[in-house]
């Protein structure tokens, strides 16, 4: 919602990653949602005990931290700038309201959750043959 955009400018931090820069390490508590202006972010999670799994990247206008949403307020990745990263922190106090209160951008939020499911899926499918 239009709207809704100075609510968001009052309520938004910009933070800058260099390369290599962690946004958000698996198992921290959660304490917002990132949205990438520029750069690419890599997703990833611990696999065994020295390797680790790409879950994704994140490029401009994609979103991280999403997955510590749930129960357990944590993160269950580990977000890595891979170059020089612009993202807008939204803290859970204020992005919970939104979600409340601002049906269309909770409907978007929906449509990304289910896409990414459906790509998840894919991939397993792949990872599996």
């Amino acid at each position: 919602m239009p709207e809704w955009l100075p609510a968001i400018d009052a309520n938004r931090k910009v933070f800058h990653f260099k390369k290599g820069e962690a946004l958000f390490r698996e198992g921290d508590l959660m304490t917002g949602i990132y949205f990438i202006y520029n750069g690419t972010v890599k997703v990833h999670k611990k696999w065994g005990s020295e390797k680790e799994l790409i879950v994704r990247f994140a490029k401009k206008g994609d979103i991280a931290g999403h997955r510590g949403l749930g129960n357990d307020h944590s993160y269950s990745v580990t977000a890595t700038a891979l170059e020089l990263v612009a993202a807008c922190f939204i803290e859970m106090g204020f992005f919970n309201a939104t979600i409340k209160v601002n049906t269309g951008f909770l409907f978007e939020l929906m449509m990304f959750f289910a896409e990414e499911l459906k790509c998840l899926k894919e991939k397993c499918a792949t990872w599996l043959t």
